[in-house]
């Protein structure tokens, strides 16, 4: 019998609070994506990455068919915009640009009034990414994201980057298996990533495991500690995190909650 010396969580019901249409749900996945090896979508949508804007519109990803969405406060579906991508997350610029995670494009910028999609950020010293996957804004410009791809124990080469307000991408911390969801913390001197194990690992280890990045403007060499802290250095310019191998520990862990203000 387990004892918890919490009181257990408050139960909150949920309610569906807007659905997509019959007439924008997608009968057949792209070829392309099929031969990626991604499998059929039956919904006709795949949704991801929930952002409001001030005027309370909620936009959210369809993965699976490239679009983006926008929710009115009333629940009415509307597409922002439709391109060839793989979009996965979104975040929303104090501009009111929507930054997009985009899987197979990179960090996109959609301005809602136009549609207009354009390039931000593709590749670091001039590498493809691998997949990002989320992304998170700092007060003063600064963009987080995580580049995930199909890293896992197997290939724990997921990445987390800050793209500068100023326009410089930086390499905060690598050799992760699988980066996935990430947020900064109140005063936003810490950058929680939640790390999504793979099936085999959930047995022994909590699927989703957060760790911690300080997000000093000069990042250094770091290491990975049992407690799943990625420390870095304000010392050096580049950083060379261990293998997170060693950052095995018992522990129930849960992932982040992303908010925007």
């Amino acid at each position: 019998m387990t004892v918890s010396l919490f009181a257990p969580p408050e139960r909150i019901e949920t309610q569906v609070f807007a659905e997509v249409p019959a007439k924008l749900r997608k009968g057949k996945a792209r070829p392309e994506r099929l031969a990626a090896g991604k499998g059929p979508t039956p919904a006709g949508c795949f949704l991801e990455g929930p952002a409001f804007d001030r005027e309370g519109n909620l936009y959210v990803v369809d993965l699976a068919f490239g679009r983006i969405f926008r929710i009115s406060p009333r629940g009415e579906f509307h597409v922002a915009a439709e391109y060839d991508g793989e979009p996965n997350g979104i975040a929303i610029h104090k501009d009111g640009r929507l930054f997009i995670a985009d899987h197979k494009l990179g960090i996109l910028a959609l301005d809602p009034e136009s549609g207009r999609i354009a390039p931000v950020v593709s590749r670091y010293h001039q590498q493809g990414f691998k997949g990002v996957n989320d992304l998170s804004f700092a007060m003063n410009g600064d963009l987080y994201f995580t580049d995930q791809g199909q890293s896992d124990l197997a290939d724990p080469s997921g990445c987390v980057y800050r793209y500068t307000a100023a326009g410089v991408l930086q390499r905060l911390a690598s050799c992760i298996p699988s980066p996935n969801g990430l947020v900064l913390s109140k005063t936003e001197t810490t950058l929680f990533v939640a790390v999504t194990g793979p099936t085999a690992w959930r047995w022994t280890r909590p699927r989703v495991s957060p760790w911690r990045i300080p997000t000093w403007a000069r990042c250094g060499s770091s290491t990975i500690a049992a407690s799943r802290c990625i420390a870095c250095s304000p010392a050096a310019a580049t950083s060379s995190p261990t293998s997170p191998m060693a950052a095995r520990s018992a522990g129930r862990s849960t992932s982040p909650i992303r908010a925007w203000a």
